[in-house]
């Protein structure tokens, strides 16, 4: 699957793989050329209703990761290592202390979702690498990100929705942020629903969460 004809592009300085996820949101972002109010970007109308469906499905992962979040202590491999550490005690007369694996954070989740994420353009060589996930953190916007790095060419895509259309913004400077449409609308609208079925599925599925599938 292809978004884009730009993975020719480059832009400065490599993301460092041992940073977390969160960090390199922000390392994306700030590679990108700025969006000037004059540009007078305009989203069709008739992209409204992918607008929405992008929004519920942003919504479900939103409350996916929240519930993950919230219920991670009241996990079973808690409530196990609790019921041994009682028996322990019952046994030995003595606390016996139980190892605890370090909380869970939203970077972790959206780390992970990333992984599953970059199974869906196809397999990676040795010393390449590929992103693609979601995220709410720039300006409190439903963005997507991709970031794509091969034989020492890389390029990034911050997908932004908007209730009239997607903005992309290249890491490229001489390529244009402008509302997509077209082939790339579907390959990017395609990916999307890809990721949520493979994070709801993979990751999320076990937890209990009863959220409502996006329309």
């Amino acid at each position: 699957m292809v978004m884009s004809q730009e993975f020719h592009s480059t832009h400065g300085g490599s993301l460092n793989p041992q940073s977390s996820i969160s960090d390199e949101i922000d390392a994306i972002y700030e590679s990108q050329a700025a969006v000037s109010s004059g540009d007078n970007l305009q989203a069709e109308q008739i992209f409204n209703i992918e607008s929405k469906r992008l929004y519920g499905l942003a919504d479900e992962i939103r409350s996916a990761r929240a519930y993950r979040l919230e219920t991670q202590f009241l996990s079973h491999d808690e409530k196990q290592r609790n019921f041994i550490g009682s028996v322990a005690e019952v046994i030995f007369n003595r606390a016996i202390p139980i190892r605890r694996t370090e909380p869970i954070t939203e970077a972790d989740l959206r780390s992970q979702e990333s992984t599953l994420g970059a199974t869906i353009f196809g397999e990676l060589k040795p010393g390449e690498r590929r992103e693609f996930f979601y995220d709410k953190r720039i300006a409190d916007r439903d963005s997507w990100f991709f970031h794509q790095e091969i034989a020492g060419q890389e390029v990034t895509l911050h997908y932004e929705v908007h209730p009239g259309g997607v903005l992309r913004i290249s890491s490229n400077p001489n390529t244009k942020n402008e509302f997509i449409s077209g082939q790339e609308l579907n390959d990017f609208l395609s990916a999307t629903h890809i990721y949520h079925g493979l994070v709801m599925s993979q990751m999320y599925s076990t937890d209990g969460y009863s959220g409502k599938k996006a329309a």
